[in-house]
């Protein structure tokens, strides 16, 4: 905290972030505290802070998020606005009374979430979703009336005033290209060259086992879908479309024909199988939901993936039921020579789960 006309700063607590949108934070409208989000190795919170003792208390209630961020504090100070994501690009609006009492859902949204604001008179919630189209404003009232503003094309982090009935927000849009270096070159940097580009995003490119394919994710159809290009990067040609829902992280089998990936299609993540011949994506159904970033197995009768809560499964590529690969959290698997390598949140935790596959 710095006073408004400039002074010395006050460090008031620390905090770790990993993704812009979450990290709001919100004045009490008598100014006596603050409401913010962090994150660590027991999860994603949101955490209350009166500036007389600067001591945090974690906002706890009863819902299974994969992030709870986004807290912004209502103008009369009685209730909490915050955003709860169930899966990547899975979301939804809650609003929790500060006095006590249960949380209650306003709004389900599949996109990335890109900031909220309470209205002037508390009576409705403003937030920004972005689907693949850039990114829109919406409002939802008290009761879950859901409206897409008129305005706000390509907006986010929306705020209002406190005195006017106004909004400010901001307009903008990301291009994100696929380039190539070559590592054999005595000077790769300089070897850089742009390979598939748009106007708007592509990427998590993954060439095909005989390295004469691209796959990839794009939204420059309007919705993120997979894509397939040479590997010169021409002859593009869209695998899938969905028209709606997040879908990306695409992986080849290692038959250079099939690859899987992950789509928000029936409401949660959901793993899809696809022959690029054939262009047809078949959900390689299982009992667990939320399954996303997918991996094969080197003979490509196995897939590894996520639940978006820190644990690895394994089941069959056709689908069936799943075995969970570690009970420590960790994701986001590679399959190379029969071995499996994976990402863990925690140091300590990735300690223990060496040691427990070193035991089989």
């Amino acid at each position: 905290m710095i006073p408004a006309l400039g002074g010395p700063e006050r460090k008031l607590a620390d905090a770790t972030f990993w993704y812009e949108p979450f990290m709001k934070i919100s004045w009490s409208p008598d100014s006596r505290s603050l409401a913010y989000w962090s994150t660590g190795e027991s999860g994603s919170h949101i955490f209350l802070l009166p500036l007389d003792t600067l001591r945090p208390r974690m906002v706890n209630p009863d819902l299974h998020c994969w992030d709870m961020a986004s807290p912004s504090i209502s103008p009369d100070g009685k209730n909490l606005a915050f955003v709860c994501t169930s899966s990547i690009a899975v979301y939804a609006i809650y609003e929790l009374p500060l006095s006590g009492g249960s949380p209650r859902r306003l709004a389900s949204m599949m996109g990335y979430f890109g900031g909220l604001t309470w209205s002037m008179d508390g009576t409705r919630i403003v937030f920004s979703n972005d689907s693949g189209d850039g990114g829109s404003l919406w409002q939802v009232d008290l009761d879950g009336r859901l409206t897409k503003l008129p305005f706000g094309e390509e907006g986010s982090n929306p705020s209002s005033a406190s005195k006017r009935d106004r909004l400010a927000y901001v307009r903008g849009w990301k291009t994100v290209d696929i380039w190539r270096v070559d590592l054999h070159s005595q000077h790769p940097k300089e070897s850089a060259t742009k390979l598939i580009y748009s106007t708007r995003i592509q990427r998590v490119p993954q060439y095909s086992p005989d390295g004469q394919k691209i796959v990839f994710e794009s939204d420059r159809s309007g919705s993120h879908e997979i894509w397939l290009a040479d590997a010169d990067g021409g002859n593009l040609v869209q695998l899938t479309t969905f028209n709606g829902p997040q879908t990306g992280s695409p992986g080849w089998c290692s038959d250079g024909r099939r690859i899987a990936f992950d789509s928000r299609a029936s409401g949660s993540s959901a793993i899809f199988v696809e022959d690029i011949n054939e262009r047809l994506p078949r959900q390689a159904k299982t009992n667990v939901q939320n399954l996303a970033l997918p991996t094969w197995s080197d003979d490509c009768q196995w897939l590894f993936a996520s639940d978006g809560h820190d644990n690895l499964y394994r089941f069959s590529s056709q689908g069936g039921p799943v075995k969970r690969i570690s009970d420590k959290g960790s994701w986001f698997s590679i399959v190379k020579n029969g071995q499996v390598f994976f990402k863990c949140k925690a140091k300590q935790q990735c300690r223990d789960l060496v040691r427990t596959c070193r035991r089989g």
